[in-house]
């Protein structure tokens, strides 16, 4: 697998308190949002990997009210870095994608995002108790089927 490790490098969270009687603050939508911020080059010894690249992501979990109207209710944001490697000619067409227009090509770009956004969402959820804000992901439920 080109993934070879992954780091949470910052974590925050914030509630804003809202200058609202609590009955008239209604929760609007909660936007995530993830990000590919920067990718560079590493040297590594790892057996015969010699070179990896670090990608840099950014996700962020903004929730909105819908009253106050588009007020900003919190916000959760994870930075984190993954160490990919593959052949030497991929990492260079990576790198030269990445330099000449910010984009990379998408099997790679998907796997990098896939890990980044399970490892960002979790802690995201983790942050989102902490600051008593809702989940930024929906949860499983277990429903109740009883009979009457």
């Amino acid at each position: 697998m080109p993934i070879l490790s992954t780091s949470v490098k910052e974590v925050h969270a914030s509630r804003i308190d809202i200058n609202a009687k609590p009955e008239n603050v209604k929760p609007g939508p909660i936007n995530n949002i993830i990000n590919i911020k920067n990718i560079s080059e590493r040297k590594i010894d790892f057996g015969n990997i010699k070179k990896a690249l670090v990608f840099v992501y950014e996700f962020v979990s903004r929730y909105t009210l819908e009253n106050p109207k588009d007020q900003i209710g919190g916000e959760i944001k994870v930075i984190g870095e993954i160490l990919y490697s593959d052949d030497e000619k991929e990492l260079a067409n990576i790198m030269k994608s990445w330099k000449k227009d910010k984009k990379v090509e998408h099997q790679s770009m998907e796997m990098v995002l896939r890990v980044a956004l399970n490892i960002a969402q979790v802690q995201a959820i983790i942050l989102s108790e902490r600051v008593l804000l809702p989940p930024p992901v929906k949860l499983p439920r277990i429903v109740s089927s009883r009979e009457e």
